[in-house]
């Protein structure tokens, strides 16, 4: 049996955390005695979701790595470095994809391939240099 983690005071940062899986993600974390922080496009639904959490909201777009950036400068000065990363923004348009935009197609990949990319970009580094979150928990790194 494996040692048990303690989510206790952990810094989560999750993206598009202000409805559905992202908040229900945040509520398990909050629960488990993590700081949450919800990042999502609409800053009021972040804002209003980490009220639910006791948490911090922020606007993030993940297709941006500024937006990123900006977010994560804000989490750590409230609390610290980001000890996990939920990258849970996405979207996933109904309908038949041959009929669908290559504009709907473009946001697709700018956000669930792309977003994801900029996440770890974001918080990776950081992650490694301390030998915590995704590098110590997980040995995700590949080096």
């Amino acid at each position: 049996m494996g040692k048990k983690y303690s989510f206790l005071n952990k810094v989560v940062l999750i993206t598009g955390g202000g409805r559905g899986i992202g908040l229900a993600t945040a509520v398990a974390f909050r629960k488990l005695g993590a700081k949450v922080a919800i990042g999502d496009i609409d800053l009021e639904l972040a804002q209003q979701a980490a009220t639910k959490v006791q948490g911090f909201g922020g606007y993030l777009d993940v297709r941006s790595q500024n937006s990123f950036h900006d977010l994560i400068v804000q989490i750590e000065k409230q609390w610290g470095p980001i000890d996990i990363l939920v990258n849970n923004a996405g979207i996933m348009p109904m309908g038949a994809m041959v009929e669908e935009s290559q504009a709907i197609t473009d946001a697709q990949i700018d956000i669930n391939l792309r977003g994801v990319i900029h996440g770890m970009k974001a918080v990776l580094p950081k992650m490694l240099a301390r030998q915590t979150g995704a590098y110590r928990q997980c040995r995700f790194s590949g080096r």
